[in-house]
């Protein structure tokens, strides 16, 4: 077969069953182009609370004893029926832990730390349960001092990762963290730290 000026016709590229690359390697890649295209960038669910403590001390009450703030039985557990606590382990790669067995710290791990900035600053990856898998959201925590007070800010980004129901989720985080940040003030209450 040849074309009106006497060469081959062009044919695409298509991979053959010895190609380094598979029709899936084709597609996935394809897939993360028009995901990254299609979704814009959404803007983060935030919460803010202003404090009467050290950023030190708030640092520590946030991370420290978030077991004792974060309230059981709410809407804000992967299962509320088996979570008893929650715990950050310290340090950047530390988790984010739903616990279910207080004696041997089984549960189920949300995130793990990004940054560990005692005083200032701490961020970590977040999960829940029905996402799609290896897919996170980023959330940040910044203590700064306010005079005698320190106001706690959280970002909460990377909805956009979540596909269609993003818009929905971000908007449902950026009521529930400001729920949950008011548990954390009633307990920097109770510190007088």
């Amino acid at each position: 077969m040849s074309s009106r000026n006497g060469r081959r016709p062009h044919r695409p590229w298509v991979p053959g069953p010895s190609s380094r690359h598979s029709w899936r390697t084709i597609l996935t890649s394809y897939k993360r182009y028009a995901e990254r295209t299609t979704l814009p960038t959404l803007p983060a669910a935030t919460a803010q609370v202003t404090v009467e403590a050290s950023p030190e001390g708030a640092f520590r009450i946030f991370t420290d004893e978030i077991g004792l703030w974060w309230r059981r039985d709410t809407p804000y557990w992967n299962d509320r029926e088996r979570g008893l606590s929650t715990r950050i382990e310290p340090g950047v790669g530390g988790r984010f832990l739903e616990v279910y067995d207080l004696e041997t710290g089984a549960g189920f791990e949300v995130g793990r730390v990004t940054v560990w900035e005692p005083g200032r600053c701490f961020a970590f990856t977040w999960i829940n349960l029905g996402w799609p898998e290896g897919v996170h959201t980023d959330v940040e925590v910044t203590f700064e001092p306010a005079g005698e007070h320190t106001v706690v800010t959280l970002r909460h980004s990377g909805f956009e990762r979540l596909g269609p129901d993003a818009e929905r989720l971000m908007a449902g985080y950026d009521t529930g963290w400001k729920e949950v940040l008011g548990w954390f003030a009633e307990r920097v209450d109770l510190s007088g730290d």
